[in-house]
């Protein structure tokens, strides 16, 4: 076939053309798009089977990008009815959960780069037939759930082989049993929490892995502070093997607080080789209707300043070895109530207390207190101890049996709500108070103190029933003292005129009130003492204010001491027939005598009225420029003033009266119907 060059002209303009064409199509292909499409996709791994209580990890490492990164999010989809079951690391390519039930977990994985997103899914089916005891011997770092995994109720879900740390949030589901091994321990460290809450009859439970041979684990310390630590219906058991070392002192306990905070409800320590519960320091949360059951040491051990946090619900089946309160103390800041224990439970006290804050001690409450322990309530302190209306409150030694005494109860706040009512103090005073220039035993030592004391007894001091060294008494009625081996009560004249008429006295030492040397500055009456009491003058009295003695009152002086009454007091002394008062010497089988009256005053109230004088007049006054020793005693200097009738003075080793100068009635007369007999000086009377 021929073609023309015309044809052929055109067959080849017609290739060129195709040819540009081509070449520019090619050119524009290869230009990159500047909107590209990005691609993901979610892989959540293939299906699963696993046991219940058995971690399961989810694997989404199979997914993909075309930008090469991802973000992740897993999610349960459903879960089978009443499951608790929940994810941890959710936000991460692989995460994790414990079935908590049988069933089929459907999870879902969402996938997402730069707006695009892809989701998967993966079931994981829980067997209950597939779960076993998981034996735990690592510390716990991350959070982690203990599930109650296992159906046979004596076989354990965990089975703790090693001590362990908790370093992480560790929560345990109700129903949940662990065995430890022999002296193995659980430590929940700073950074850790363990919520132990189990259900009323689904308790969680923490015991030997070797009960019937009675191997006892170590414990738990709790030395975090996060309020999230809770044992609620939890039994914890057989433990307490050996010493937690405490910030150097060791003690061996069941459960146990250092620098940490735990909330104990409903929870049962029983069986423990050691102390129960120990508090060393930190903070006691809610603590509420636990028990206490077979702990070979004290129930609990525990500072004075978490004792408020115990309640009367929580039972002890040892009641006499309840509570151990170590030497320790309540803060300024720390108000608190200490209840009584249930069941007549007692509190022992192991070591001084001392109390800088407000103390409310409820009725029914007793204490026990090793030899030669105290409670000192200090001058920012209040203790108000008021039985009234319930049983009383009762403070005594741990082994009164035994005679051994404890110190006793010492007083230096001048709060006048601190307060003593209906109370019992036994086996005190076993050693000095160290009072300001002075020191005594007593059962209640006060320092300027101010407090009411009613209703109380006080017995079997080694010492003093009550030294009142200063201070003041708020009220002070229908007390009780017996068999001190000491006085009953010592206090300064100034104290006194508080002192009831129905406070009754039996088998003590001095059987009523002792009154030191001291001065009195307020007007007051002094009561006549029940019974057979009597006031006792160990030192010289001066009265600078009014004083009035009732009927009936019997005053005895020791060798040589002596009633000053200045010139700014008067003296009121009126008894009445049949109910004279006394004055007299404390040792009238010796015939020790007493020094005597002085009147300094020219007060008309002075009044001697149906009064006795016995065995005075043993030591001489000092008169402006010459000494004279007599019963009744009156200086011109003074320009004193008496009325003295109906009164028999006896048996003074000198004078009856002496009166130099002022004013005194006819003491001689019929009228005047004075007594003087057996006195050692004749005339017995000397007037100006």
């Amino acid at each position: 076939m021929k073609y023309t060059r015309k044809f052929l002209s055109g067959i080849l303009l017609s290739v060129t053309m195709t040819g540009m064409l081509f070449l520019n199509s090619c050119e524009e292909e290869e230009d990159p798009d500047p909107n590209p499409t990005v691609t993901v996709e979610a892989d959540a791994g293939s299906a699963l089977n696993a046991g219940v209580g058995e971690q399961v990890m989810l694997d989404g490492s199979g997914s993909s990008s075309s930008t090469g990164s991802l973000d992740y999010m897993w999610e349960f989809s459903s879960i089978p009815s009443g499951s608790s079951a929940s994810l941890s690391g959710a936000s991460a390519v692989s995460a994790t959960f414990t079935p908590d039930m049988e069933g089929d977990y459907e999870v879902q994985l969402t996938v997402s780069a730069e707006g695009e997103t892809d989701t998967d899914m993966v079931t994981v089916t829980a067997s209950q037939a597939a779960a076993s005891t998981v034996e735990v011997k690592d510390d716990v770092d991350n959070n982690t759930t203990w599930t109650n995994h296992v159906s046979d109720p004596d076989v354990p879900d965990y089975h703790v082989t090693e001590s362990i740390g908790i370093n992480a949030a560790l929560t345990i589901e109700p129903g949940v049993l662990i065995h430890v091994d022999e002296d193995k321990g659980l430590w929940v460290n700073n950074e850790g929490s363990v919520s132990a809450e189990g259900t009323a009859g689904n308790e969680v439970v923490f015991t030997s892995s070797n009960e019937a041979g009675q191997l006892y684990w170590k414990g738990i310390l709790v030395k975090s502070s996060d309020a999230a630590n809770v044992m609620a219906h939890t039994i914890v058991r057989f433990a307490g093997n050996s010493e937690f070392n405490h910030s150097g002192s060791n003690y061996a306990h069941a459960v146990g607080v250092e620098n940490g905070r735990l909330s104990l409800m409903n929870t049962t320590i029983e069986q423990s080789a050691a102390y129960g519960f120990f508090h060393h320091s930190g903070e006691v949360g809610d603590f509420s209707q636990n028990h206490f059951s077979g702990n070979a040491d004290y129930a609990m051990r525990i500072q004075a300043s978490q004792v408020g946090k115990i309640d009367n619900a929580t039972t002890f089946t040892n009641v006499n070895n309840a509570v151990n309160i170590y030497e320790s103390t309540l803060e300024e800041s720390e108000e608190t109530t200490w209840v009584a224990l249930s069941s007549d439970a007692r509190y022992y006290v192991s070591g001084n207390i001392n109390v800088y804050s407000y103390l409310e001690i409820m009725a029914g409450a007793i204490f026990d207190f090793a030899e030669n322990m105290d409670m000192k309530v200090r001058s920012e302190g209040v203790l108000v101890a008021d039985a009234s209306g319930g049983d009383p409150i009762v403070f005594t030694s741990k082994e009164a049996s035994a005679q051994i005494y404890w110190q006793g109860l010492y007083i230096n706040s001048n709060d006048n709500r601190n307060v003593l009512n209906n109370v019992e103090v036994s086996y005190a005073g076993n050693s000095e108070w160290s009072f300001s220039g002075s020191d005594y035993a007593a059962a209640i030592g006060i320092e300027n103190g101010r407090i009411s004391i009613m209703n109380t007894t006080v017995s079997n001091s080694k010492d003093y029933g009550i030294y009142f060294h200063s201070g003041s008494f708020v009220e002070f009625s229908g007390n009780t003292f017996m068999d001190n081996n000491g006085q009953a009560i010592a206090l300064m004249m100034e104290q006194a005129g508080a002192i009831d008429g129905n406070t009754t006295f039996s088998g003590n030492g001095w059987d009523g009130v002792t009154i030191y040397s001291s001065t009195m500055t307020e007007e007051a009456t002094w009561a006549a003492l029940a019974g057979d009491a009597q006031y006792r003058a160990t030192g010289w009295l001066y009265a600078e204010a009014g004083l009035t003695m009732e009927p009936g009152l019997n005053i005895a002086f020791d060798e040589d001491e002596a009633l000053i009454i200045r010139s700014t007091a008067y003296l009121i002394a009126s008894g009445s027939s049949g109910n004279e008062i006394m004055f007299t010497s404390s040792n009238e089988a010796g015939q020790i005598y007493w020094a005597g009256i002085w009147i300094q005053s020219s007060d008309a109230r002075n009044e001697l009225n149906y009064a006795t004088v016995n065995l005075a007049g043993g030591n001489e006054f000092n008169f402006s420029g010459s000494n004279y020793a007599a019963a009744i005693a009156g200086d011109d200097d003074d320009n004193p003033r008496l009325t003295m009738t109906n009164t028999t003075i006896q048996n003074s080793e000198s004078y009856a009266v002496f009166w130099e100068g002022g004013i005194i009635n006819a003491i001689l007369s019929a009228g005047a119907n004075n007594t003087f007999t057996g006195n050692g000086q004749i005339p017995d009377v000397v007037l100006p």
